[in-house]
């Protein structure tokens, strides 16, 4: 059973690409929290930044990672997620702050479809350590 703040769920293998597209976009433009469910079955809850498509053609969702699962305070890390199986977006908005999404997860993405309204993107060029 899902938590009474839970907005709706994608469920996995959903048909319907048009409704997905638009709830993902109205998440971000909205401010809205979302829970990523990772492999190990984690729960981790992300500020909805930024949803694009990245090269071939796969939707994904940046978000800024606010708590590790049971309110358990992480490192501050970026996630870029493109399994939306996974996600679940809640009612719960998070309070206006501003964030740049770092140039090596806004450089992966080939169009923005949405970009929640205190967020910048770095499209610099992307230079990792040691190269």
């Amino acid at each position: 059973m899902l938590p009474p703040e839970t907005l709706f769920v994608i469920p996995r293998g959903s048909s319907n690409a048009a409704d997905r597209d638009a709830e993902f976009k109205e998440s971000v433009f909205s401010r809205r929290l979302f829970v990523y469910v990772d492999e190990w079955h984690n729960k981790r809850t992300l500020e909805a930044r930024a949803y694009g498509v990245a090269p071939g053609d796969r939707r994904v969702l940046i978000g800024f990672q606010i708590d590790a699962d049971r309110g358990i305070a992480p490192e501050q890390l970026w996630k870029m997620i493109d399994d939306l199986d996974r996600v679940v977006i809640m009612r719960d908005m998070y309070e206006p702050s501003e964030r740049t999404v770092p140039s090596q997860y806004a450089g992966q993405v080939t169009r923005f479809d949405a970009v929640s309204p205190d967020t910048a993107l770095d499209l610099t060029k992307h230079a990792a350590e040691g190269y």
